[in-house]
């Protein structure tokens, strides 16, 4: 009895450790840009600043939220690394002068407003967000 009940809690521990999966999120773009799809490698590069342009339509601004499940989902699923990895990664970038961190904004409704009124915005937002004005991008694969 007690080694089920310590199996049942331990799976129930991994699944609400899980946390945020990629349905959590959608990653959006200016219409300027004229994309409809990003693949994971290209999004990674831009938001860890080993790049600043996308295949298809050149240069890019990434934003980033500050916090939430679309930021957690987004750092996990897309970057391949915890919120708290992440920003550790830019400090030491800043730190060492290698790079920068990409623009950040506190919730999905500045982040449309932003990557709607900025040429060359790419951002991510809850997949619950109203998202008029901008492009919504399909990932692709690497």
């Amino acid at each position: 009895m007690i080694k089920s009940s310590w199996r049942w809690l331990g799976a129930l521990l991994l699944v609400l450790s899980s946390g945020a999966s990629a349905a959590d999120f959608v990653v959006i773009a200016n219409p300027s840009l004229g994309l409809t799809n990003v693949t994971v490698d290209e999004l990674r590069s831009v938001y860890l600043r080993t790049s600043t342009s996308l295949k298809k339509c050149g240069h890019v601004e990434p934003i980033m939220q500050k916090l939430g499940a679309a930021h957690q989902a987004f750092a996990n699923e897309t970057l391949g690394m915890n919120a708290s990895a992440l920003w550790t990664y830019y400090r030491q970038q800043m730190f060492t002068g290698t790079g920068g961190m990409p623009r950040i904004v506190e919730g999905d409704e500045n982040v449309v407003s932003y990557v709607k009124k900025t040429k060359n915005a790419v951002g991510y937002v809850s997949k619950e967000a109203a998202v008029e004005g901008v492009n919504v991008l399909k990932l692709a694969g690497d």
